[in-house]
């Protein structure tokens, strides 16, 4: 079954896949489908895994809260997750949907700050009017290609400052002062976070947590770094080596499964196959090297240079150095990887595929990954031999108020019609001539044009016809070309200002144009 996922369409719109009232009964559902008394991760059943995650999880959040946080295998927990940059409503409104649906079960509610992903060149969009409105794309002070946010260091107070003077120069021509208003309050809960942050990734998000502190969301930060330093991730990560023949066959049958069923042609859709090459198999994570570069890892299960045994297995980071990993002994291959710091990222799949199997009772994604993880349904059925549970898809669309009158909907084609009219169905506008003589003479032509057509039905309708019909048209259009000229312009005039339409309700700036209070109300309201 194909599910088509699609953004809402209108401004103020929320759509969430699952309705409020079956909340509770589909995280209850997620539960009994999550047995995992017979799964085995490496050396340990899958409740024993999941026991030591939620209790090194606990130990992550304790910092968080100041005091001990309750995880045990009871302990319901709702979990979401994005990379922590200025995100746009659509994204936001998940975290206000994770603090409403957490309060509502009793649920413990955590947002993975996926601080693993790509920084790139980043530049985040604002409006700007000068002869009309437009977006512009404000760049970031950025690293180097392909390095992860996390690795990246928070900006200093003169990259802030330049960057907050870019984005008001933007919004100053611009006649709603509320905007400029959020920008000041952003400016300086962002100069608050740079005496407390290290990280591009942690920096935007305790000035997202600031920003947010209106609205009174009570959800946890959790950094996909800090999780993926525990011991836990680790022996997830050895165990899937271990299985890598079985699991890459899993995985890129899953997306070849996908691209058929959604009719994709490209390969690199959804994301591209994991590489088999010469007895090795590429993983479905990243590592990170010392310059902060997100690199492939591969794994070979029969290399000659292996000596610890039959399930031995070989490790190879594109450049690194591979070492040698016991199979039965995961929990010093884990160790191992500890000690020499080697950070290891899941991709987007195997990271969806842990937090819902591992990590939570149910799982909030935006759009975008709600539609690839469909093949992480597959993957969870074919290789864990469960039924997948029941995550969570929501988005909004909200355009700021920008201060800019909106045009009605429509009204560029209405003209276009009647233009279009005015040439080929004149006789149509008779009301528009309001002098006598010619609304007579205007009558009188419309009923010859009546008469001809009526004449011509049943005859060829060749190029007499055609000649005929042109004279008949282009006489009566005599009469309103006036107006048609007028409708003409007003038309050109709306054409400009369609234009600007899209820069208004564009559904991609950042939240700090936005009021946090508003999308509580939205998320309360409409959900």
């Amino acid at each position: 079954m194909v599910t088509k996922w699609k953004v809402p369409l209108k401004n103020g719109e929320l759509f969430c896949s699952i309705p409020r009232s079956e909340i509770p009964d589909r995280m209850e559902e997620n539960r009994e489908r999550l047995n995992l008394s017979s799964l085995q991760i490496g050396e340990m059943n899958g409740d024993n895994f999941k026991s030591l995650l939620r209790e090194e999880m606990a130990a992550l959040l304790q910092d968080e809260l100041g005091g001990k946080v309750n995880l045990s295998s009871s302990t319901r927990v709702v979990l979401s997750g994005h990379q922590p940059l200025l995100n746009h409503s659509g994204v936001w409104i998940k975290l206000f949907l994770l603090d409403l649906i957490a309060k509502e079960s009793g649920a413990l509610a955590v947002n993975l700050e996926v601080d693993s992903d790509t920084a790139g060149p980043l530049q985040f969009p604002f409006p700007r009017r000068e002869k009309k409105l437009k977006v512009v794309w404000e760049k970031w002070v950025t690293g180097e290609e392909g390095q992860a946010l996390e690795s990246m260091p928070a900006p200093n107070e003169e990259e802030w400052s330049d960057f907050v003077s870019c984005v008001r120069s933007h919004l100053e021509t611009l006649p709603h002062a509320s905007l400029l208003t959020n920008l000041e309050k952003s400016a300086s809960l962002g100069s608050n976070a740079l005496k407390e942050t290290g990280t591009l990734s942690s920096f935007f998000a305790e000035l997202r947590r600031s920003y947010e502190k209106p609205a009174d969301l009570n959800y946890l930060s959790l950094p996909l770094s800090a999780v993926c330093a525990t011991r836990s991730f680790h022996h997830f990560f050895l165990a899937l080596a271990m299985d890598a023949e079985r699991f890459v066959k899993v995985y890129n049958s899953a997306l070849g499964d996908y691209r058929v069923r959604h009719k994709l042609r490209y390969k690199a859709n959804p994301f591209p196959d994991l590489e088999i090459r010469d007895g090795s198999f590429e993983l479905p994570f990243w590592w990170i090297d010392k310059s902060g570069l997100r690199k492939r890892i591969f794994v070979s299960l029969e290399s000659e240079e292996l000596s610890a045994g039959k399930d031995s297995f070989l490790l190879i980071p594109e450049g690194r150095e591979r070492f040698e990993v016991n199979g039965d002994n995961l929990e010093k291959g884990t160790a191992l990887l500890l000690e020499d710091s080697i950070k290891i990222r899941p991709k987007a799949l195997t990271l969806t595929i842990f937090s819902r199997l591992f990590l939570c009772d149910l799982f909030i994604h935006g759009i975008g990954g709600a539609k690839y993880d469909e093949a992480a349904d597959f993957i969870i059925r074919e290789y864990y031999g469960l039924t997948p549970p029941y995550y969570l898809a929501a988005s909004l669309t909200l355009a700021p108020d920008l201060g800019i009158e909106k045009l009605p909907d429509g009204e560029a084609e209405r003209l276009q019609k009647t233009l279009r009219e005015m040439q080929f169905k004149p006789e149509k506008f008779v009301d528009l001539i309001t002098d006598s003589d010619k609304r007579e003479a205007f009558v009188g032509i419309s009923r010859e044009k009546r008469e001809f057509l009526m004449g011509a039905a049943k005859g060829k309708k060749g190029k007499e016809f055609s000649q005929e019909m042109n004279r008949l048209n282009e006489t009566l259009f005599s009469f309103l070309e006036p107006t048609w000229l007028e409708t003409k312009k007003k038309l050109e005039e709306i054409s400009e200002k369609e234009d600007e339409k899209t820069a208004i309700q564009f559904r991609e700036y950042p939240f700090l144009m936005f009021d946090p209070s508003e999308l509580k109300r939205i998320c309360e309201a409409c959900y």
